[in-house]
Order: C-alpha cells, then structure tokens, then sequence
C-alpha cells in the first residue's frame, strides 16, 4: 500500500521526520496500531507485508526540532512531535488479474489498392480502464482435407503479422498491401492488470482499380436518336458517351509542414477535391513508399495514420489518387512533407 501526506508548514521549527501508523480495518475495529519504520522527511511510505483485499487506516505525525535565535547564534532548543494526522483509509489490491473482454472481430475496410482500414468496438473492462491494443494483420487459405468441407469444417492456415498500434484508439490502416486481395485482421486488449485473448479475425478485400473486364452490352439507338451528327433516321454507324475522368483541382498540392505530435486521426492540410463530368462517386486512395504513414476519407481529407517521429526521417511523400470506379482516374503527388521538432 503506498500512503503520501502534505508537508504541514512549520514557521520556528525544523522538520525531522515523521512517525507512521497503520491498522487493520475500517473505523470503529477493534485493532492495534501498527508503528512503520519510515526514515527521513519524505512525504510518502509504501507499507508491505499487508493482507490482500483488505482495508487498512494509516495516521502520520511530523516531528520538529524547535530553533531558537540568541543574539547571532543558533542553537537547538526541545524537540518535540506534533499530534497524529486524521487516520486516511485504503484497500489493498486482492491480487486477482482480471483482463478485459474479448473484443468482436474488427471491420476489415479497402479504401484503396493497397491499403486497408481496421476497426473495432471498445470491449468492456470492469477491474481497470482499457490501456492499449495489439492488432495483427494476415492472409490465408481454408485448408481442407477432403477437398469439399462443409463450412463448419473448414479452418484457416493463417500466418499473423504484428501490425504497429499504440493507444487506445480503436481504428487503424495497414498499407503496402496487394491489389484485390483478401486479408484478416484481429485485436486484443489490455487493461491495467492483464490483456484478453485474442478476436475472431474480421475479413476485407483492398480495392480493384481497374475496368469492368465484361461490361454490359450497350442498348441499340431510338429512331430519333442523332448519329455521327446527321438528322433523325439518318444512317451513320452507332456511337457511346466514354467516361469522363475525374479531375484533382484543389487540395495541399505543395510541400507543407506537419508537428510530429499530432496524434493518431488528427486532420491536416485542406481538403482535395476533384471534378467529374459524369458525376460519379469519387473515391480517394493513398500510394507511393509512405503511404503507411497517412489516411485519406471519402471528403479527400488528410490524417495521420500513425504517430510520426522526427528523428526517424523527416521527408515524407506520396501520391493522391481520385477514381470515379468506372477507370478514370487522376493523380497529384505531395512531394515532399516535412516533420518539424514537437515543442519543448
């Protein structure tokens, strides 16, 4: 049990030490004190020997040496102790190691070709707040035996890969992943006193970029429809609209600066934007070597992915990608992020 006090103020005496006593049970128990052999004029003890699970009463007193002044010398007069503190009351840890709950298993998310985002649900946790989580990331096959399992009976050789999350945030992305492929992903918890066994795996799939390879067939023309430019009914040969790529026109286009104490999330940077003639859906990726270290929403806004270290390197880049998931697409390169030092 670790007990801590206010130094009381002592205007004409010299603080010595103080005298330390605890007891078994709550007021009104009939028990002894109990003297602690504490040394000096610290302000705390850490009392051992205890019973788990129980609680205890601890009092403190100072002790002064009183000064007086004659003329130009000093000498030591009585010493002497003040009265014992108000008893203060605390329990002892019962010793138990209580984890928390298993989390479920994680959302796996493509946001883009290579990278995936990884989400769970805080799980509950009564012995002591949640403190940390451990994520994994992997791929692999169902093996099968018979070569025809029933679904219950198909298991997943799956080689798990320690993916780096600190914190208690529970949301995170992975990169550096293959085109169109599928990958797993699971958490555990840690608490103040031990951690949880590991989740279900959650599954997801990075993002296909390119064209449908069998689109559907395109609907023959109206008689009234215009061909090649000529009137109504006239001949010519059948014609299609081709799709209209998105263009980036707005967003940290240039080289911008970014404190390397942001914390995981953290929004930076405008918003890209990106114009399409046809209308479509624009969704927004990520790529180039650093990737890892940055996300980017639906709305082309930036955050950080995960937390950034000066010292490590201090030149970060990468490319933005807008789709329209029809196969156009452009592109726009940061080149160059710069991390200047946090703040003392």
């Amino acid at each position: 049990m670790i007990v801590t006090w206010a130094a009381p103020v002592s205007r004409v005496s010299a603080i010595t030490g103080y005298d330390v006593q605890y007891r078994e049970g709550p007021e009104g128990t009939a028990s002894s004190w109990v003297d602690y052999a504490h040394a000096g004029t610290r302000t705390t003890a850490t009392i051992t020997g205890l019973k788990r699970n129980t609680i205890y009463r601890v009092r403190v007193r100072v002790r002064v040496r009183v000064r007086v002044r004659v003329r130009v010398r000093v000498r030591a007069a009585n010493a002497g102790t003040g009265a014992w503190s108000e008893p203060g009351m605390g329990r002892t840890w019962d010793g138990t190691f209580v984890p928390p709950e298993i989390p479920g298993a994680p959302v796996v998310e493509g946001i883009s070709t290579s990278r995936i985002r990884i989400t769970w649900s805080e799980p509950a946790s009564p012995s002591s707040p949640i403190r940390d989580y451990d994520v994994q990331v992997g791929q692999g096959e169902c093996q099968d035996p018979d070569d025809d399992p029933a679904p219950s009976e198909c298991w997943w050789d799956i080689t798990w890969y320690d993916h780096p999350h600190t914190g208690t945030a529970t949301s995170t992305t992975r990169g550096g992943l293959e085109t169109d492929s599928i990958y797993r992903a699971r958490v555990r918890a840690t608490n103040d006193t031990a951690t949880s066994a590991w989740s279900l795996a959650g599954v997801g799939r990075t993002l296909n970029d390119k064209p449908d390879p069998t689109p559907g067939p395109i609907p023959a023309p109206s008689p009234t429809s215009t061909l090649g430019g000529g009137s109504s009914g006239s001949s010519g040969g059948s014609s299609s609209s081709a799709n209209s790529e998105p263009r980036i026109d707005g967003g940290s286009r240039e080289s911008f600066d970014v404190a390397e104490n942001l914390d995981v999330g953290a929004e930076f940077g405008d918003r890209f934007r990106a114009t399409d003639d046809d209308d479509d859906t624009i969704s927004w990726s990520l790529s180039g070597s650093d990737e890892d270290w940055f996300d980017i929403d639906d709305r082309g806004q930036l955050s950080i992915a995960r937390l950034l270290n000066y010292e490590d390197e201090d030149i970060l880049s990468f490319t933005v990608r807008a789709s329209d998931g029809n196969g156009g697409a452009d592109t726009v390169r940061a080149p160059g992020l710069g991390r200047p030092p946090s703040r003392p």
